[in-house]
């Protein structure tokens, strides 16, 4: 498979989210052009690329991984999948979601799929609303605004005609992590595979944001780092 050189003009970003129209079609504003069909349900991670304003850009769209009845051999496989599309390493993780439907077990889903993928992750993320209308009256304890706080409370909500503000947003996190990327270094629940959404999340009382209870509890034994790639 083809990729992008390394360069400093470099962008690696891996859209997160249960939507796949909505994901779909913030891909599309970022690169410009239509490379991703909103009709189309996506079942494997997928992506595309292109030269943007001089800059050479890869964004990977991932399907539904937020789906409670998704297996946890197919969740593995699609996270090793994004890891290998975004080699070396995302530059920007966004997560493209919707207030009105977004719950806490789809908030603790998003955790565990960022934890896996490295326990830095959140500093790379940030929180995607396409609709400012969709955020409605949101308590503070909203499933989305603990969220935000996971992310270093960035947010951004998006109209999808705006695509210089979303690009400014997210060079400002690229420049917040030292302009590099993340290493990511996929860890492996190899007792039972990741429960669906039924595991405990603590809350972290220091911020008042979430904490995946496997940070604390399933330690080294649990999370351990995938060694076989089915793609190779």
């Amino acid at each position: 498979m083809r990729k992008l050189s390394e360069s400093p003009t470099e962008l690696r970003i891996v859209l997160l989210g249960k939507n796949g129209s909505e994901k779909s079609a913030v891909g599309n504003v970022i690169l410009d052009r239509g490379a991703f069909d909103p009709n189309y349900v996506q079942s494997r991670c997928k992506t595309a690329m292109g030269q943007v304003d001089g800059r050479g850009i890869a964004v990977i769209n991932t399907p539904d991984l937020l789906d409670p009845h998704i297996s946890h051999d197919k969740l593995s496989e699609e996270l090793r999948w994004c890891v290998t599309l975004s080699d070396p390493g995302p530059h920007v993780f966004l997560l493209v979601l919707q207030p009105e439907e977004f719950t806490q077990q789809e908030g603790d889903r998003i955790i565990q799929i960022l934890d896996r993928l490295s326990d830095r992750s959140f500093h790379y993320s940030m929180v995607l609303i396409t609709r400012e209308d969709r955020r409605g009256d949101m308590h503070e304890d909203h499933p989305l605004n603990q969220m935000v706080r996971e992310c270093r409370g960035r947010q951004y909500v998006m109209h999808l005609s705006d695509r210089a503000q979303l690009m400014a947003d997210v060079d400002k996190i690229v420049k917040e992590n030292g302009g590099g990327y993340l290493t990511c270094e996929l860890s492996e629940d190899t007792t039972s595979g990741m429960v669906q959404g039924k595991e405990e999340i603590h809350r972290r009382k220091t911020d008042g944001s979430l904490k995946s209870s496997s940070e604390e509890e399933l330690g080294k034994d649990v999370l351990k780092q995938a060694s076989r790639n089915p793609f190779s």
